[in-house]
């Protein structure tokens, strides 16, 4: 051993006798601690002794040491990076964003493992040893390891770690630890796009936030408050916009939403904020408008105004949300609807009713007819409580301020589909039409170069609000370009007899639907929408008779009260002349009564609708003297009823397809 310093040969013949004979390795060892107890190599020698041997004590005092006296030793820091990495997976600050949002100091992961046997993993052994240090010594590792880091966020994770493990150091770290996040996440913003979904900001509002302003909150000034308010509020939207899908799981944004919420209120002296997260919709919508003349009347900058401003959006966006969730269901999409009414005779000898009840329209959900789901189910009372909040932020006069904050937002959360699609269910409802087309061509402009533009949906709204505005034909041109996308509607659950739900007896003056997005229901929506304008202009011609004819095949016989009517109308004139009937008409019942028709005993009425059946060039009829004529007729007429296997439902949309002007002639 020649060669070699008096250190190092006692840590030779250590090494030499450590599986011969322990305890005499050990001997060696306290003799070099006692000979040499300035050395490093001596003393980082006996602590990895100890750490072999899973001795947490006597490792936690060799580390202890080791911190005190060589604080700058390249392998002390080595272990010491070893350590603050497993206390960040301990507290789950690496690798993938944590499934579930921090819930404050008290929530913090317990660190007190207790020293029994050898530990199986690296992590398990670094935390045993974290255990068995002096309190003292376990905030100063953090704190060392946070001023030593050059990497912002593992600077920021590690001060996280030591707030939560020391909360009474929170009022000395933590509004450093915020405005290094604020500012890193303003760093992100600089080139480019912004970036509402980095990493720094989704450790601000979901681990830093809830522990800074929890029970033991730290003052922070108003201006810092009002920006960490934007940027949660930024980070949700951001979060649940469908244009920002991202691998974060946070298991209710919005709840954390509200949290934030809350206690940044609380810090603010908000009273409207106390308890909120805790409370519903309809409570906060209420709270809300026992303040709103009084805060629409302050000025903005005042802290009765942003109360009421930012619990309101925070309120109406969450419900908004849901609602385009319960909308946009996986198991089944669905879409409002300008529906139909009837009214009973009997109404108008009741008592007169008050102008809500009048002026209000009735909702329905097409599932309660195969579920039995009452009125008040989810998608309606996420739908009214999101109307609700939006009234708030939208009276008469609506300030400025809500405008410029969602077009903030769309800058940096990309296009709000969910609010603007929101936004035209709401002027549906509220009967605002024209606003509503205004809308929907907005929409259209706004996305007709993105791909996955639901034109179908846009076609459907630009129609009910034409046929509600009374542009029948600008109406029915809609329908028809929502339908020539038939192809690309989801499929969907089956329709049958849904199209008779449209209509609903009530006293009010108007039906708003949710029905199911899909091919069959869309289509039995544009038939009955078709027939209701048509049936207005029944006087108007054979055409419109005839068209009529075809538009109530759809889900037979959900219609046929209106084909009833039609009858009526031919007997009436005592002819039909439409020479599409062949090619469309293949509902049997439809041509039993047409055929009824044409015999003495119904009325032997004229109906030219079978072309080229008869000899020569001739258009058959069914009055007359020519036998031939009639028995031509049964034979064409038992030829459409052989055809009433077909697809009655890619009949309709071809023919409303390539024969519109069939339609639109009968509505200028």
């Amino acid at each position: 051993m020649s060669g070699l310093t008096d250190q190092q040969y006692l840590i030779q013949r250590a090494r030499e006798l450590k599986i011969k004979d322990p305890y005499q390795a050990k001997a060696w060892m306290l003799t070099a601690n006692s000979l040499f107890p300035h050395t490093f190599s001596i003393q980082f020698e006996s602590y990895s002794n100890e750490k072999e041997a899973g001795h947490f004590q006597e490792c936690a005092a060799y580390f202890q040491k080791l911190m005190r006296k060589f604080p700058n030793e390249e392998n002390f820091w080595k272990e010491m990076s070893q350590l603050t990495e497993a206390l960040k997976t301990e507290f789950k600050l690496v690798g993938s964003p944590p499934s579930s949002v921090g819930q404050g100091p008290s929530s913090a992961p317990s660190i007190t493992l207790k020293a029994i046997g050898k530990p199986k993993e690296p992590d398990d052994f670094y935390l045993r040893l974290y255990d068995h240090l002096q309190e003292e010594t376990q905030q100063k590792v953090l704190i060392l390891a946070s001023e030593r880091s050059h990497d912002t966020m593992q600077k920021c994770q590690l001060l996280l770690i030591l707030i939560k493990k020391f909360p009474s150091l929170s009022l000395k770290y933590g509004q450093s630890l915020v405005e290094t996040l604020v500012n890193a996440d303003s760093g992100e913003h600089v080139t480019g796009q912004p970036k509402p979904l980095n990493s720094y900001r989704r450790m601000l509002v979901a681990d830093v936030l809830p522990v800074i302003l929890g029970p033991d909150s730290v003052p922070l000034s108003t201006p810092l408050l009002h920006q960490l308010l934007n940027i949660s509020l930024e980070f949700t939207v951001a979060l649940v916009n469908k244009n920002n899908p991202t691998n974060w799981e946070i298991k209710d944004p919005w709840n954390l939403m509200f949290k934030n919420l809350e206690m940044i209120g609380r810090s603010l002296r908000w009273p409207i904020c106390k308890n909120i997260s805790k409370s519903g919709p309809e409570q906060i919508i209420v709270s809300l408008s026992e303040i709103q003349r009084s805060a629409l009347q302050s000025s903005q900058d005042s802290s009765q105004f942003l109360q009421f401003f930012y619990c309101a959006l925070v309120t109406c966006f969450q419900a908004i949300y849901k609602y385009d969730g319960l909308i946009s269901d996986k198991d089944g999409k669905y879409i409002l609807v300008e529906a139909f009414v009837t009214h009973d005779s009997e109404n108008k000898i009741k008592r007169r009713k008050t102008t809500e009840e009048t002026s209000s329209p009735l909702i329905s959900h097409q599932d309660e007819i195969s579920t039995n789901v009452p009125l008040d189910n989810n998608l309606i009372a996420e739908f009214q409580n999101a109307c609700g909040a939006w009234q708030l932020l939208n009276p008469s006069a609506p300030p400025q301020k809500f405008h410029s904050m969602l077009q903030s937002l769309g800058s940096v959360c990309g296009r709000l589909d969910a609010i603007t699609k929101f936004n035209i269910d709401y002027l549906l409802q509220a009967g605002q039409f024209r606003e509503c087309l205004q809308e929907v061509r907005q929409y259209i402009f706004t996305c007709s170069s993105v791909e996955d533009f639901d034109r179908a949906w846009a076609h459907i709204k630009l129609s009910i609000a034409h046929h509600c505005m009374g542009d029948y034909r600008s109406a029915a041109q809609s329908a028809v370009d929502a339908l020539g996308l038939y192809d690309q509607l989801p499929i969907g659950k089956r329709c049958e007899g849904q199209t008779s739900e449209l209509t609903k007896p009530t006293s009010r003056t108007r039906h708003i639907r949710f029905m199911l997005y899909n091919q069959r229901c869309i289509l039995g929506y544009c038939c009955e929408l078709l027939t209701s304008v048509l049936q207005e202009r029944v006087t108007g011609g054979d055409i419109s008779l005839g068209n009529m004819l075809i538009l109530c095949q759809c889900d037979w016989p959900s219609l046929r009260e209106q084909v009833f009517l039609v009858l009526h109308r031919i007997k009436m004139k005592q002819g039909l002349n439409y020479p599409l009937f062949t090619q469309y008409v293949i509902n049997m019942d439809i041509i039993e009564e047409l055929t009824y028709l044409s015999t003495p005993n119904g009325g032997a009425v004229s109906l030219d609708i079978v072309p080229g059946a008869s000899r020569g060039t001739s258009r058959p009829g069914t009055r007359g003297a020519n036998r031939g004529e009639k028995e031509d007729f049964k034979v064409a007429m038992m030829k459409q009823a052989a055809r009433s296997h077909e697809d009655i439902n890619k009949l309709l949309v071809d023919f409303l397809t390539k024969n519109t002007e069939y339609i639109l002639q009968c509505l200028s």
